[in-house]
């Protein structure tokens, strides 16, 4: 296999658009190890404080908050979209129109790399395009980000700022939104206190947080008065009376908040008010600020367990939480000894309750003794984690399950999914044993079985390359066979992909276009496609970003023409981003299922 990659780089290296680079032998790798540091759920403090403690808050800062401080470095994103260097001006040479019209139409979009990436830019304190006011400027990227559920990185891009006092009423409100969510309570209410008196527009909701304010003050008649001017003002805030209700008759009843009205604005407060009387969250708390919500709910006891996992499950890929503490969680759901032993008719009664049937085969591994029992546990949590593209945590989840079991003759049928495990895991030695391992016990006449390990052989390239170049290089060597293989299912994808890293000149000897009348498909408008190009060209890397992203509104993989993907390939390679081709390209070959 090694002499026919060889051999296959010569040929082709004259074509790469890099300089040609020794090929980098599967046996040559080293191992990478990470070494994350664990904070075990089981040990946070979940402990609450009764309503009268909670409010001398002067004492203490919110346990939740230090939780995730605590464990914001556990689960760091493997994304370069994460790490990349953003660079000055990236916004000079753009025209205002196109940019508010850019900024009005962006949506959410399925690609995290595309996402991550606008979101790292748009939270640089940058100077402004010169048709732009500064303040403007900063308001609008603020509002973006709130736009696209990036709450926590709207109030870190604030903190920024130098013209905080043109906009005070907008960030104001947002930096206590900010303090609730986090539950700091004394804070928050010393807050509000030394800026409502100057607001120019004034609001209930400003009310409802005297009321609470005051509430936890102990000053309870002065709350009730409150809450009557409240009730007079016809404020149809269901949920606030009942919420506040429960919290003077220390109940921590369920509150079903899909039969009654509530305010969008006020969940933050919200929040604070429900986890001060210990009662149970509910899924909007999560949509509403993920990143300093998620963990407060894992840690509520009075939550449904199913919320708590979906939190678990957000958490982990934010980074907030790390796979041994969604392990903990995972051992904690009461599952009896028929729900274990009878999986398949467990996960039909769970029906699109994905998260408990995670827990539930997780646990099926854990108390598997023998090797090969415990594998073919993991083999059944794995595939189901395919299904929902929960593979990168089911493997992390995983490792400790693995690491310790060596390569049997008896364990060959599971050698293909240990190495690809192993490779997610960055654990490059034993993947390369296992692989090895496969390549001489396993069947290589079996289509699937070949198939398999050319993926694996590209999976372990890609995620091992250095730099650029290495992985251009790993990328053809691995991809033009199997792009030219007659029974490959991807000739589409491969070709896009290889287009972006073969000489135009040589594309056509080398890929052969398919023939095809129609797709539905549909591409971006000239508009788009022309402001992705035109910013590439002029380096214009803000524009870029956004107008790529807004390309990519609201569309799944499946759902992206391959002539778009082609544009947005190349136009990254044209600038200083092209380091962010790679995370695209293996998203790509992820999504489409190629590794």
């Amino acid at each position: 296999m090694k002499l026919l990659l060889l051999v296959i780089f010569l040929t082709y290296a004259s074509i790469l658009k890099a300089d040609p680079i020794t090929v980098i032998d599967l046996h040559d790798q080293k191992l990478i190890e990470e070494d994350n540091k664990i904070d075990d759920i089981e040990n946070q403090d979940n402990e609450k404080d009764s309503i009268e403690e909670n409010s001398e808050s002067t004492e203490t800062k919110d346990q939740d908050q230090k939780q995730i401080d605590e464990s914001s470095n556990a689960n760091e994103s493997e994304s370069v979209a994460n790490t990349i260097i953003t660079l000055p001006g990236l916004w000079q040479n753009s025209q205002k129109d196109n940019l508010e019209f850019l900024f009005q139409n962006l949506k959410q979009n399925n690609s995290k790399v595309l996402t991550n990436l606008l979101v790292k830019n748009l939270s640089v304190n940058d100077v402004a395009p010169e048709s732009f006011s500064q303040s403007n400027f900063d308001y609008i990227k603020t509002n973006t980000l709130l736009k696209i559920g990036k709450r926590k990185e709207a109030i870190d891009f604030v903190k920024k700022i130098d013209n905080y006092d043109e906009n005070k009423d907008f960030y104001n409100v947002l930096e206590l939104n900010y303090l609730f969510s986090i539950n700091d309570l004394s804070n928050a209410c010393d807050y509000a206190d030394s800026f409502q008196e100057n607001l120019k527009t004034k609001s209930n909701y400003i009310l409802k947080v005297k009321i609470f304010c005051s509430f936890i003050q102990n000053k309870t008649e002065e709350a009730d008065f409150l809450n009557s001017i409240l009730i007079d003002s016809n404020e149809n805030d269901e949920y606030f009376q009942k919420i506040f209700f429960n919290l003077k008759n220390e109940s921590n009843t369920f509150i079903d908040f899909t039969k009654i009205s509530f305010n969008e604005d006020s969940f933050a407060l919200y929040s604070a008010m429900l986890r001060i009387g210990d009662m149970p969250l509910n899924i909007k708390f999560l949509e509403y600020d993920p990143a300093n919500l998620s963990l407060p709910i894992i840690l509520s006891s009075s939550s449904e367990i199913l919320l708590r996992l979906k939190s678990a499950h957000i958490s982990y890929e934010l980074g907030l939480l790390d796979s041994e503490s969604v392990s903990a969680l995972y051992k904690s759901v009461d599952f009896n000894n028929a729900q274990l032993e009878n999986s398949d008719e467990s996960l039909k009664n769970f029906n699109t309750k994905v998260e408990l049937g995670m827990a539930l085969l997780y646990q099926k591994a854990n108390i598997q003794l023998l090797p090969i029992t415990r594998l073919e546990s993991l083999r059944e949590f794995w595939n189901f984690s395919k299904q929902y593209n929960l593979e990168y945590l089911a493997y992390d989840i995983s490792r400790n399950l693995i690491n310790s079991i060596n390569p049997s003759e008896e364990l060959s049928e599971y050698s293909l999914q240990i190495s690809r495990a192993h490779i997610y895991n960055k654990n490059f030695e034993l993947a390369e044993k296992w692989i090895l391992f496969a390549e001489k016990y396993l069947n290589l006449d079996n289509l699937d079985n070949k198939q398999e390990i050319e993926s694996l052989k590209l999976l372990y390239d890609l995620k091992n390359s250095e730099d650029e170049e290495i992985f251009v290089e790993n990328l053809v060597n691995n991809l033009l066979p199997i792009y030219q293989n007659e029974n490959s299912n991807f000739h589409e994808e491969l070709s896009t992909i290889l287009s972006s890293v073969i000489e135009e000149d040589h594309i056509n000897s080398v890929l052969k276009e398919q023939k095809k009348l129609i797709d539905e498909r549909i591409m971006p408008s000239r508009y788009l496609i022309q402001r992705i190009t035109k910013s590439s060209i002029n380096n214009n890397i803000g524009e870029l970003i956004l107008s790529i992203n807004v390309s990519m509104n609201n569309k799944s993989r499946k759902d992206v023409h391959p002539q778009h993907l082609q544009i947005i390939l190349d136009s990254l390679r044209k600038t200083e981003l092209k380091t962010i081709f790679q995370e695209i390209v293996l998203e790509i070959l992820h999504d489409t299922k190629i590794i």
